[in-house]
C-alpha cells in the first residue's frame, strides 16, 4: 500500500509539473510552443466541410492544435481549434520570428485581449473584444510613438488567384487566404474604394472567391461579383467593415462560413434563387443590416448565421422552409416574410414569428 501511495503521489507530482494542451493560455512560452508543435497538425492535411475541420478519418470536428511553418522550418502561426472552429489561442509570428499576433478566440470569435506588433518588435495594436466586438484600442507606429489609428492607406488591391486543378477556371484567392500567415493578413488591409472583380483574368474565368480573400480590407465600399463566380468562401469579406453594398450574382450557389462576418456598414443583401446554402456565421454581427432577401432554393442555414444583427426587421424568402440552426437569429429580432404557397412554414421560424409577404409593412 505505501508503495502505491507513493507511485500515485509522484504521477500527481509529474502531472502537475506540466501544463496541459487543453489549458494553455496566453502569451505561450517558449516550452510551450516548443511542445504544442510537437502534437500541432497542418490545417492543410485536415478535411474541411463547411468551414468546420474534420478529423483525419472524416468522422468528427478536429479539436486540438493546428500549426503553419515557413520554407525553413519557422513556425509562422498555432492555435487552438476546437470542434472543427478556432477556439483558444491563436497566435503568429513575422518572417523574422517576431511575434506578430496573439488572440483568443471562443466560438471561432475573438473573445478578449488582441495584440498585434510591428516587425521590429514595436507594438502596433493593443485591443480588447467582448465576443468579436472590439472595446477598448491603442494603435502604435512602428517607431513605438501612440497614434490615434492605423494608416488604412488608399489603393486598391491587385487580385491574386490560383488555378483550379486543370479546368482553366481560376480562383480570387487575395492576399489573405492563410489566416495563420500573418505577412499574407497584411497585404490586403490597405484596399479602398470600389472594386469590380472581373469574370475573366489571363482568359481563364473566376469562378471563386476564396476562403479570406478580402479579409479585412476595411476601407472597400462596394463590391460587384461576376457572373463566373458559383461560390463565396469562409470570411472571404469578413470585417469590411466599410463595406455598404455588394452585388452576388446569381451563379453563386453557396456561402461559406463568416463570409460577412463583421461587415457593420452593410444595410441590406439579396441572395440569389441559385444560393442553396448559407453557412456557419455568415453574417455574424452586420450591425446595419436591416433587411434581407432569399431566393427560394436555399436549404440550410448554419449556426449564428445572422448572430447580432441588431438592426434586423425583416428577412422575405421566397422558397420552401430551410432546415436552420436554432442560434442562427440569436441577438436579432427579424420577421419572417413568406410567400402563401411554400412549404414547411409553421408559426414561427428559429424562434422568429413568421408572417405572409402581403403581410409585410
Amino acid at each position: 500500500m505505501k508503495k502505491l501511495l507513493l507511485l500515485f503521489a509522484a504521477l500527481l507530482f509529474a502531472s502537475c509539473g506540466e501544463k496541459s494542451s487543453d489549458s494553455v493560455t496566453l502569451p505561450l512560452s517558449d516550452a510551450d510552443v516548443e511542445r504544442l508543435l510537437k502534437e500541432a497538425v497542418d490545417p492543410d492535411s485536415l478535411p474541411e466541410r463547411d468551414h468546420i475541420l474534420y478529423q483525419i478519418n472524416g468522422s468528427k470536428p478536429y479539436s486540438g492544435w493546428v500549426k503553419k511553418m515557413n520554407d525553413s522550418g519557422q513556425v509562422r502561426g498555432l492555435a487552438k481549434v476546437k470542434d472543427g472552429i478556432w477556439d483558444g489561442p491563436f497566435t503568429n509570428w513575422h518572417d523574422n520570428g517576431q511575434k506578430a499576433r496573439e488572440v483568443t478566440y471562443k466560438d471561432g470569435i475573438p473573445d478578449g485581449p488582441y495584440t498585434k506588433w510591428h516587425e521590429n518588435g514595436q507594438k502596433e495594436w493593443e485591443a480588447t473584444f467582448k465576443y468579436g466586438e472590439k472595446v477598448s484600442g491603442k494603435y502604435w507606429n512602428s517607431k513605438g510613438e501612440e497614434v490615434e489609428s492605423l494608416d488604412a492607406g488608399s489603393v486598391n488591391p491587385n487580385l491574386k488567384y490560383k488555378m483550379k486543378g486543370r479546368s482553366g477556371e481560376l480562383i480570387i484567392t487575395g492576399a489573405a487566404s492563410d489566416r495563420l500567415d500573418r505577412t499574407a493578413l497584411e497585404q490586403l488591409q490597405k484596399a479602398s474604394g470600389a472594386l469590380v472583380i472581373p469574370p475573366l483574368i489571363e482568359g481563364e474565368w473566376v469562378t471563386s472567391i476564396g476562403d479570406y480573400a478580402f479579409y479585412q480590407c476595411r476601407n472597400l465600399t462596394s463590391i460587384t461579383i461576376p457572373d463566373s463566380v458559383t461560390s463565396i468562401g469562409g470570411e472571404a469579406f469578413s470585417s469590411c467593415v466599410s463595406l455598404t453594398s455588394i452585388t452576388i450574382p446569381d451563379s453563386v450557389t453557396s456561402i461559406g462560413g463568416s463570409a460577412f462576418k463583421y461587415c457593420q456598414t452593410l444595410t441590406s443583401i439579396t441572395i440569389p434563387d441559385s444560393v442553396t446554402s448559407i453557412d456557419h456565421a455568415a453574417f455574424f454581427r452586420c450591425t446595419s443590416l436591416t433587411s434581407i432577401t432569399i431566393g427560394d432554393s436555399v436549404t440550410g442555414i448554419g449556426k449564428l448565421a445572422f448572430r447580432d444583427c441588431t438592426s434586423l426587421k425583416s428577412i422575405t424568402f421566397f422558397g420552401d422552409a430551410p432546415k436552420v440552426a436554432k442560434d442562427a437569429f440569436e441577438g436579432s429580432s427579424p420577421t419572417i416574410y413568406r410567400k402563401p404557397e411554400a412549404k414547411g412554414w409553421g408559426e414561427t421560424f428559429g424562434g422568429r414569428p413568421v408572417k405572409l409577404i402581403s403581410e409585410k409593412p
